[in-house]
């Protein structure tokens, strides 16, 4: 018998799993504009928005 929580489990799952996808699919991007790995992490993700500024600079 399947329980509410269980429910509540499985949609998180699915949606961690698309999240990954996304994640995976705007990284391979980024990649393809000529960002490494190493500067969309430092950069992108963690960086603040003159980092953001900076790297929309280096790509166009």
């Amino acid at each position: 018998m399947t329980t509410n929580k269980d429910l509540i489990i499985d949609e998180l799952k699915d949606q961690i799993e698309n999240l990954s996808y996304e994640n995976k699919r705007m990284g391979d991007f980024l990649e393809l504009l000529g960002l490494e790995p190493d500067e969309i992490t430092s950069y992108v993700i963690n960086g603040n928005e003159q980092d953001v500024k900076r790297m929309i600079d280096y790509v166009i």
